[in-house]
Formats: structure tokens, C-alpha cells, sequence
């Protein structure tokens, strides 16, 4: 994409090489906050917000947010298997609301087996998943504040108020294009048909032989879709 787009790569907090403070502040609606102070102290403008997951809910998010120093700055969406909608969860999400369990299984549970469990649920061909993806999202989780993070930020992956706040997706004008694999386990297609159902001026596109990581087990058909959305 940076050869033709300025392309910012956020680690969020909590993620990759960000800070993991010992709070409880993981919800989308603060990770938003922290967005929106990026888009401000950078005083960035026409901007396409590229979200996956828990960072498309972050998106839909900004593009929600009435604050007026944001009008005009957002100029278009791309969600990934977005989380958008009240949802069933995978039970090892589900385990990170029981604090005991949580604790315990964060920090009895080998980093790199933990990273591998994740990606076989999120991959739909586990022969794509290789030992650097598995060492690369089990680094974080070597650390006390990286499982800190991973367990506050999976308890409050759908946040609560989602519900009341889906209500409001008719209204947002901004062209969007919502991209989703064809066997998602975490965050289903059937999210992606309601969402593409509830925001007028979006398009829905399925990748196939897809799980829930199109940018990784399809990068090249992902990206064709970004780039064709955004006209190159």
C-alpha cells in the first residue's frame, strides 16, 4: 500500500510494541480516544481508517464520533471481519471474563502455545501458519504487562452498549467497503451481511478459503480489494 498511499501502521495499546499499562482502559471506545489524539497532534486529513477485528470496531467507532475537530477528516472505511454486532465468542475469549481462569491460564499456559491455539482457530489452512507467526504473536505474552493486556483487552473485545450503538451505522456517510473471509470462526460472515445491511454507502466482498485473518492467510486478494476500493 505505501507504494502509492502515506500509510500509518498503529500498534494499538497493549499490542505489538505499544505500551501495556496495568490499567483496565482495552475497550474499543478507549482505544478510539487514543486514535482520535494520533489524527489530532498529527493534524492528518483525508484519511481511510483500515480496521480488522477489534480495530474495525475502533473505526466504526471514530467514524461515529461527533467531535467536531474530527468532521472532514475521515474519508472512507475498511473493515475486516469486524467486530460490530452483539456476538457468541470463542470459549477461550469467554475464559478471559473468569478472572481466576484467566490468570491462571495466561500465565501456566506456554506463550507459544497459546499464539498457536489462536491462529488455528483464526486460519482456515493451517499449513499457512508458520513458526515466525506463531513466535511473533507469542512475544507479547513472555511479558507480565503483555498478558495483562491480551487478558483486559479479550474480556472487553465486545464491549457492552454495542447493541445501541449498531443503531447508529445507518449514519454514517463515508464510502465503506467491508471485507470478510468465508469460514470465520471468530467473528462470523453473517456480522459482515448485517453490518454491509445497516450502512448505505458500503459494499460487501467475500474472500474465500478465508478465516479470520484475510490480511495474512490472503494478503494478495485482501489487498487487491483495498486497492481497488481506493482506486490504486
Amino acid at each position: 500500500m505505501a507504494e502509492n498511499h502515506k500509510v500509518i501502521a498503529v500498534d494499538l495499546k497493549g499490542f505489538g510494541q505499544s505500551d501495556k499499562p496495568f490499567d483496565e482502559h482495552y475497550s474499543i471506545f478507549d482505544q478510539a480516544e487514543l486514535i482520535k489524539q494520533l489524527i489530532l497532534d498529527n493534524d492528518l486529513k483525508n484519511l481511510t481508517l483500515v480496521g480488522h477485528s477489534y480495530g474495525g470496531g475502533i473505526s466504526l467507532m471514530l467514524a461515529l464520533d461527533e467531535d467536531p475537530r474530527l468532521a472532514g477528516r475521515i474519508a472512507k472505511l475498511v473493515l475486516l471481519d469486524t467486530i460490530a454486532y452483539p456476538q457468541n465468542i470463542p470459549v477461550a475469549f469467554r475464559m478471559m471474563d473468569m478472572p481466576l481462569v484467566s490468570h491462571l491460564g495466561v500465565r501456566m499456559v506456554p506463550p507459544e502455545v497459546q499464539a498457536r491455539v489462536a491462529l488455528k482457530l483464526a486460519y482456515y489452512d493451517d499449513s499457512k501458519i508458520g513458526e515466525e507467526d506463531v513466535e511473533m504473536y507469542a512475544a507479547p505474552l513472555r511479558t507480565v504487562a503483555g498478558k495483562h493486556a491480551m487478558i483486559h483487552s479479550a474480556r472487553q473485545i465486545v464491549p457492552q452498549g454495542l447493541e445501541e450503538i449498531s443503531k447508529r451505522y445507518p449514519s454514517i456517510k463515508q464510502p465503506t467497503l467491508i471485507a470478510w473471509c468465508d469460514n470465520d470462526r471468530i467473528v462470523p460472515l453473517d456480522i459482515g451481511v448485517e453490518l454491509r445491511r445497516n450502512m448505505p454507502t458500503s459494499r460487501l466482498e467475500i474472500i474465500e478459503r478465508c478465516g479470520h485473518m484475510p490480511q495474512e492467510e490472503q494478503p494478495e486478494a485482501t489487498l487487491r480489494l483495498i486497492k481497488d476500493f481506493l482506486g490504486r
